[in-house]
């Protein structure tokens, strides 16, 4: 027994390792999202390794204290109320077969925030976009009429001419002039990691967020968790950074699954960072006050 979990031990060091290794393969951000529990394996298998039962009993309670506490402490963080800031993003994924547009909506107006970045904006949610654009001067939709996908809206007045639109990396933005200046807004939706095309997205879009002058804001569902390569690389592309506190936004109806893959990169990385309910979807909406 002692030797299968020395066995276990080692694949699961090697696991962390290999998470560290987005930038030469797509498999090392698919095993990043899962750092946080192969860590926990690591500390339990070298728990039982130990010879003393008090260090192996004091170690397994600490793993699983530290499973059960982690939820509920990020839960509670994300969901204080925000200080006064200068502008505020509500970042949504609206989820393709979605319901409950009407309390999103009024949800969306009653926060005010500057902008909205939407994703999974489908034929069946365009009375989201369609309620919205009334109450928003400028926006910026990518994709076709029954799956636009993307979508930024901005109180500030779009800069004209100047615009992000690819269906196939997942981004519609807008340059806009806000009272300090110019600055980009993007709405991201990447896929899923490897053996999905997330790899292949990022990629291309790196030069497109390098060859973006000035400022630049990121929100939507990165389908990563932030400390992954993926993420990792769009922070230094834009020169922006996440901000807010580390929130699990993706919950799955069986409650097994929650990851945090929905982020809001803002220059200089600082603001604060509040949760929004599901409203028919299965991602928790986000909402960020920052300054510019």
């Amino acid at each position: 027994m002692r030797r299968l979990i020395a066995i276990v031990f080692v694949i699961c060091l090697l696991l962390i390792v290999a998470s560290f290794g987005g930038a030469l393969h797509g498999i090392g951000d698919s095993l990043a999202v899962f750092r946080y529990l192969i860590a926990m394996g690591v500390a339990v298998t070298a728990a039982l390794l130990q010879r003393r039962r008090g260090l192996r009993i004091a170690g397994v309670v600490l793993v699983a204290a530290g499973i059960w506490l982690m939820p509920e402490a990020a839960r509670l963080v994300a969901s204080d109320p925000l200080p006064e800031t200068s502008y505020a993003l509500y970042q949504k994924n609206l989820l393709y077969y979605g319901d409950q547009r009407r309390e999103l909506v009024a949800d969306i107006l009653a926060v005010d925030a500057d902008f909205v970045t939407l994703q999974e904006l489908y034929s069946r949610n365009t009375v989201v976009f369609e309620r919205l654009q009334s109450h928003y001067q400028t926006h910026q939709i990518c994709g076709s009429q029954k799956a636009p996908g993307e979508v930024v809206f901005s109180k500030w007045p779009a800069v004209p001419g100047q615009v992000v639109c690819d269906g196939r990396i997942g981004v519609a933005g807008l340059q806009v002039e806000t009272p300090h200046g110019r600055v980009w807004v993007l709405s991201l939706h990447l896929r899923w990691p490897y053996p999905y095309r997330q790899p292949e997205q990022v990629k291309a879009l790196l030069p497109v967020l390098k060859g973006l002058e000035g400022p630049i804001i990121i929100a939507g569902d990165f389908n990563m968790v932030p400390w992954s390569y993926s993420v990792r690389a769009i922070e230094r592309a834009s020169g922006s950074k996440r901000a807010g506190a580390m929130v699990r936004t993706l919950v799955h109806a069986s409650g097994l699954l929650q990851v945090p893959i929905d982020h809001v990169l803002v220059p200089g990385g600082q603001g604060a960072l509040q949760v929004r309910p599901l409203f028919g979807s299965d991602h928790l909406g986000v909402l960020l006050g920052f300054e510019l």
